[in-house]
């Protein structure tokens, strides 16, 4: 344990390797195994957190890594193994990102939610906001926009009324400005950019913001619209390797090779999504939508040897890339014309994997829908001369019913903390 202790480094932001956290996940790892957990957990020091989760997306060791500290559940540490309210909703954090990358989100939203249970015992509102921020992933995964969006507003008040730090204001409209993007609502998304583009983001902390990421929304946004051009995925792409960020760079590279599939341009698509799927495989993980692409990318290019195995084994997966699947089918039974039975079979794959994109892009129903998404599958719906299904708007009350533990609580303490802000604005504008 000395031995490693020794060898253990102080700073992690510039790590690229597993091997240069060696030393350190080998002294965590022995700590666990002689039952010194609170030492074990001060060793998973924050730097080391980051450097596994946003360097090098190692969510496979985190995981393992960090179980003997949950013996039962992911969202309980026991009392007696000695570690602090605060550490503990650290470890919990850390947990449900690893298990959303995973695919878990049912266990990542439990694990959140003990998070922020704790966070407010404490009273500690830069960690709430964090586990708010959080917890909007996992609720995404899940297709609950309008779940998501309403606790994107609630987080920009807490910021704004509750947290220490200007970061926490960027962190929460930066957020919001991803969601504003992502349904559709243009005019709002760029009025919250141009707030947040004014704003500094060079020295924000790890945990917070890594760099390239407002720029990859950014370009995103542009993409929605039919604006992006290759400046902007390179200026992005560039911040994130200079900033070691993994995930934005992986994240560019599908985003560029869906930029060339949408101009046609199969064999950059092509390169642009095997670079997706090599970085995901690398670190045990999977993106079946950038393999579905990536299939779509080499049918174009006449370089997918066995078309439809291919997608019978996409549409088998865990997770089902419903839209660029559809597309493949709708490619191949163009190819099969000459083939009415095969034609047939095609077309009807094509359109009950269009049908279950735009039921998915749909989400909680107008105005809280996948914007960019529903617009793709309704043009394919057209093209197969598939009706439109007629689904119903959003319901408030559904969110009612799916109301999370801690939500009244959140509420009201943001709304304490808004009362105290303008009380205490109105007592000094007396006064002047």
């Amino acid at each position: 344990m000395d031995y490693f202790s020794s060898q253990t480094r102080s700073n992690y932001d510039q790590v690229e390797t597993l091997q240069e956290v060696r030393n350190h996940l080998v002294l965590i790892r022995t700590l666990l195994q002689m039952g010194r957990y609170q030492q074990a957990s001060e060793a998973y020091s924050h730097q080391l957190s980051y450097a596994l989760l946003f360097n090098l997306e190692a969510d496979n060791e985190i995981l393992p890594l960090l179980k003997p500290l949950f013996p039962k559940d992911w969202d309980t540490i026991p009392d007696d193994f000695g570690i602090g309210s605060s550490k503990k909703s650290h470890l919990l954090n850390d947990v449900a990102i690893a298990l959303r990358a995973l695919g878990q989100n049912d266990q990542a939203l439990t694990a959140l939610n003990a998070k922020i249970l704790i966070d407010l015992q404490n009273q500690d509102w830069n960690e709430l906001s964090t586990g708010l921020n959080n917890i909007f992933n996992v609720i995404a995964n899940q297709n609950r926009l309008a779940k998501e969006t309403n606790i994107h507003r609630l987080n920009i008040d807490l910021a704004l009324y509750g947290c220490k730090s200007e970061d926490y204001i960027f962190i929460t409209r930066f957020e919001h400005f991803s969601q504003l993007s992502l349904i559709g609502k243009w005019e709002e998304a760029e009025a919250m950019w141009q707030l947040i583009d004014s704003m500094d983001r060079k020295s924000l902390p790890r945990h917070l913001y890594r760099p390239g990421d407002a720029e990859r929304e950014y370009a995103y946004f542009l993409f929605y619209q039919g604006k992006l051009q290759e400046q902007h995925l390179t200026h992005a792409e560039q911040l994130a390797k200079d900033g070691k960020n993994r995930t934005t760079v992986r994240y560019l590279h599908f985003l560029r090779g869906e930029w060339h599939l949408e101009q046609g341009h199969w064999g950059s698509a092509a390169r642009s999504f095997r670079e997706a799927v090599r970085m995901i495989h690398e670190v045990g993980l999977k993106d079946e939508e950038a393999e579905a692409f990536l299939a779509l990318a080499k049918f174009h290019l006449r370089r997918l040897s066995s078309p439809q195995d291919t997608a019978e084994q996409l549409a088998n997966a865990d997770y089902v890339a419903n839209r660029p699947l559809a597309e493949l089918w709708l490619a191949i039974a163009n190819k099969n014309n000459n083939d009415e039975q095969a034609e047939k079979y095609a077309l009807e794959q094509a359109k009950k994997h269009a049908l279950a994109a735009y039921e998915w892009a749909w989400a909680d129903g107008e105005p809280y829908v996948y914007r960019y998404g529903l617009n793709k599958a309704r043009d394919l719906l057209e093209r197969l001369n598939t009706p439109i299904p007629d689904l119903p708007p959003y319901d408030p009350a559904k969110d009612e019913e799916l109301k999370l533990p801690w939500e009244d609580e959140v509420n009201a303490v943001v709304e304490e903390l808004k009362a105290k802000a303008e009380a205490k604005k109105a007592k000094e504008q007396n006064k002047d």
